[in-house]
């Protein structure tokens, strides 16, 4: 292109530079609202996914082959007798928030003075008064004073917790009988009305950890 003067020349660049201009900011708004529109998709599909899982399935817990090392120690007493208990910890990690989580667990027993057995036996009609006491474990460490650790029975560095229990009792038959399902309470005695063999669930649920604690009793 012929131009006929300098300044027709700088006019016809400032031209094309503010189409240039225009072009790109066009482009860009496209782009933007493009990426917007994938955005709130993502947003919309994740959360119908959740919606729809809470709805037909509550939750979907996927297995995850790595020991959960958090479970706490608990120590049972039956009339302040200190029992041996089986447990075992369920502890969720989340993936997709409120829907889909990975799942970790822990089992193994903690042993009381009746060491090896968690059968308890009584007669028909016996007082039967239940606590528990639960614990977070420590060892000391050389320039620490102390460290969190897997709890096991002979843990000797202790610390008291608090605990979110319920609690089961199960007549164990043909039609396996629920006795109590409720909030945890001492004295359960009144539950053991016939004999036969039960098993007693002491249900632990924190934020995203579940422990089961449990022992067997013999009515005779």
């Amino acid at each position: 292109m012929i131009y006929r003067s300098i300044e027709e020349m700088k006019e016809k660049n400032k031209d094309n530079r503010n189409d240039v201009r225009n072009e790109y900011n066009v482009s860009r708004e496209k782009d933007n609202k493009k990426f917007r529109r994938i955005f709130f998709g993502v947003i919309f599909s994740l959360l119908f996914f959740i919606v729809f899982v809470k709805i037909f399935f509550g939750e979907i817990l996927i297995p995850y082959g790595v020991t959960f090392n958090g479970s706490k120690l608990y120590k049972v007493y039956v009339n302040d007798s200190h029992i041996t208990v089986g447990y075992e910890s369920k502890h969720k990690i989340p993936i997709i928030p409120f829907s889909l989580f990975l799942q970790t667990s822990d089992f193994g027993s903690y042993f009381g003075s009746n060491y090896g057995s968690n059968d308890v036996e009584i007669y028909l009609g016996d007082k039967f008064v239940l606590d528990v006491q639960a614990y977070e474990c420590f060892a000391k460490v050389k320039d620490v004073k102390k460290m969190k650790v897997k709890c096991s029975s002979d843990v000797r560095i202790l610390e008291e917790v608090d605990g979110n229990y319920d609690l089961e009792i199960i007549k164990l038959d043909k039609k396996n009988v629920y006795k109590y399902s409720n909030d945890f309470k001492n004295d359960i005695g009144e539950y053991f009305d016939e004999k036969g063999r039960y098993v007693v669930y002491i249900n632990d649920r924190n934020r995203r950890t579940h422990t089961q604690v449990y022992f067997y009793v013999d009515v005779v």
